[in-house]
């Protein structure tokens, strides 16, 4: 389709690398008109070692949006992948098990200051200004 971007890039299953293994998992980043990008980046571990291989990809085309699994907002090297990585304007977690609440102050406390999905049909818009 002209005007979008697709592209997908390997990041192991988190539990790397002792649970998982067998299980695939992409990382997704679309970009729409050479203006608006969005990265999914499914059940990703949040180890730099997968990031670190190139930095060059992830500085080539920052994201208005990424969606991480929520548990890179609860540990320091999923932030710091987020923050120096992905580099995302805004991000929101995906894949939130439905015991963390959606009021942030009923949740883990390392949980409190993130954006998440935690209601089916939630929508956030995208814009430059994310």
């Amino acid at each position: 389709m002209e005007g979008l971007l697709i592209e997908a890039v390997r990041i192991p299953h988190s539990g790397w690398p002792t649970g998982r293994l067998d299980i695939e998992n992409i990382v997704w980043r679309v970009t729409l008109n050479d203006d608006t990008t969005v990265l999914h980046m499914g059940d990703a571990d949040p180890n730099d070692v997968h990031f670190a291989q190139d930095p060059q990809y992830w500085n080539r085309n920052i994201p208005q949006m990424a969606f991480p699994p929520y548990w890179f907002f609860s540990s320091a090297s999923g932030r710091e992948i987020l923050d120096n990585r992905i580099k995302a304007k805004r991000s929101v977690g995906v894949h939130v098990p439905v015991s963390i609440p959606a009021d942030p102050l009923l949740r883990p406390v390392e949980l409190r200051s993130f954006d998440l999905f935690t209601s089916p049909g939630e929508t956030r818009t995208i814009s430059a200004e994310n």
